[in-house]
């Protein structure tokens, strides 16, 4: 038996344990249906969504962009209440068209492409590198909340006056990269190859990195790749 839902109070029995899957983080962008509904179990109101980050803490949640009566809104949900899609009718097409045309993609003079909900936070005269940073709300006093992809961590109430919007890194790029070798993550220098453009608008970079002694060359999402600003001294 299994017990789900946010407060781990309704109760699935007969599970087949053939079924059960280990729970692997939903990427940026990702279309997911959000449940607002009263029960977990009664789906009374599934809302089409799209994933902005993992809260990687112990509240297991989701931050999540969501059309809700006619307005995009901002919001953090429990991980039982995101239901990833398998398939999309016509009509949950169009519905999804609707919340992603808001977040239309822009190029600046470079051809580089302006990744909307993320941004990046750097002092021009202190700061080494710059990693992105994913826009989890927006706030009465007009502040924002975001995400810091590199570190996993929530970052509060920041002044949108001292961040700068992100672009997609340009080929031969220095970086930073976290890659993971026997099962541990790590932070080495890396150069960017290539990058590609998801149907939904996400971004992930084709590196390379040496590794001891030889260069490899592997594929990155976004949140795991930050450009370095300039070199230390």
């Amino acid at each position: 038996e299994i017990r789900a839902g946010p407060n781990r109070d309704e109760l699935f029995q007969d599970i087949d344990s053939s079924s059960i899957r280990a729970h692997e983080p939903l990427e940026f962008k990702r279309r997911v249906m959000c449940d607002y509904g009263q029960s977990l179990g009664s789906s009374s109101r599934l809302i089409p969504c799209t994933i902005l980050a993992y809260s990687y803490n112990e509240r297991q949640s989701y931050y999540v962009l969501g059309m809700i009566d006619g307005k995009v809104r901002h919001h953090e949900l429990p991980m039982a209440r995101i239901r990833p899609i398998v398939s999309l009718s016509s009509a949950l097409e169009d519905e999804f068209e609707r919340l992603t045309s808001l977040d239309a993609q822009r190029y600046d003079d470079s051809n580089h492409l302006q990744l909307r909900g993320v941004v990046e936070l750097y002092d021009d005269t202190r700061s080494y590198s710059a990693a992105p940073l994913i826009i989890t709300s927006y706030n009465e006093d007009g502040k924002i909340d975001l995400y810091h992809t590199f570190s996993t961590t929530h970052v509060p109430g920041i002044d949108p006056a001292i961040v700068r919007p992100y672009h997609t890194y340009g080929d031969g790029m220095d970086a930073l990269c976290k890659v993971v070798k026997l099962r541990k993550e790590r932070v080495t220098p890396c150069t960017i190859v290539s990058h590609s453009i998801t149907k939904t608008g996400s971004v992930s970079y084709q590196v390379s990195y040496l590794n001891e002694g030889k260069t490899l060359q592997k594929f990155l999402p976004f949140t795991d790749v930050q450009r370095i600003l300039k070199k230390k001294d």
